[in-house]
């Protein structure tokens, strides 16, 4: 991303202009940030993703295109599963978690009921039983009580 000058953006406005539209410009004053310009269709997908409630950087991140950015959105929603985020975004787990992570998005939630689910599906791939133990040891006092 370039950094225009307030007064360089006024001069070349042409090249302001020419940048904005391909990567986005930087503009301060006073070595103080006072905006973006970017391409419309980077404005569209952050207001996309803002309409749908997720929490956006602050700053517009130039290295991805809008439609990986969206991906990040979706994914944080729990929208789309991680192995189709990763594909779409290029990455492994620690890459989809770190981008997340500078780019100002919350990690997805998962419901207790399919956490569980996933659970037991881990332990079957593995060979292990899938009871869970706190409760059959809870409800095996019960019953021998009784």
């Amino acid at each position: 991303m370039k950094t225009f000058t307030a007064t360089d953006a006024r001069n070349r406005f042409g090249e302001f202009l020419d940048s904005g539209m391909v990567e986005g410009v930087k503009v301060v004053r006073n070595n103080r940030i006072l905006g973006y310009f970017v391409p419309e269709r980077e404005y569209e997908a952050l207001k996309r993703a803002a309409s749908v409630g997720v929490r956006t950087p602050e700053l517009p991140d130039m290295s991805l295109s809008p439609e990986q950015l969206e991906t990040l959105a979706l994914f944080s929603q729990g929208k789309i599963a991680s192995t189709e985020a990763k594909v779409e975004l290029g990455c492994d787990r620690r890459g989809l978690i770190s981008l997340l992570s500078e780019r100002g998005f919350l990690l997805p939630h998962v419901a207790r009921s399919r956490a569980e689910e996933m659970a037991r599906a881990a332990l079957e791939a593995i060979g292990l039983p899938t009871e869970d133990q706190p409760r059959d040891r809870a409800a095996r006092r019960t019953t021998s009580r009784g």
